[in-house]
């Protein structure tokens, strides 16, 4: 009986080992709009490691490029993900923000 105690204990903790996972850089999720706006694309990249995804869109002749870091955490029955776009204009200054923030329970 009690190796079978013990037994279901295992499981149960390894089922919940198995059922957390991480991805991204922690720090995104602490992030904000006028910290973000201070920094430039290399000190970005240095705090926050490589952006998730980066796009490129030339209009009307003008460059501008949109990097976006993520981060999401899961563990049994919660998921939380939070993720940042900058947009850089033509010489490499912030001009655009978003940050998305997707708690759920």
């Amino acid at each position: 009986m009690k190796r079978a105690v013990l037994s279901f204990f295992v499981s149960l903790l390894l089922l919940d080992l198995a059922a957390c996972a991480t991805m991204g850089n922690p720090k995104i999720k602490d992030a904000t709009p006028e910290m973000l706006k201070q920094m430039t694309k290399d000190q970005l990249i240095a705090e926050y490691g490589a952006p998730t995804m980066k796009q490129i869109v030339i209009k009307d002749g003008k460059e501008t490029e949109t990097y976006t870091w993520s981060y999401a955490e899961a563990s049994f029955g919660h998921v939380e993900s939070f993720a940042f776009s900058v947009s850089f204009d033509g010489e490499n200054k912030v001009s655009t923000i978003t940050t998305v923030t997707h708690p759920t329970q």
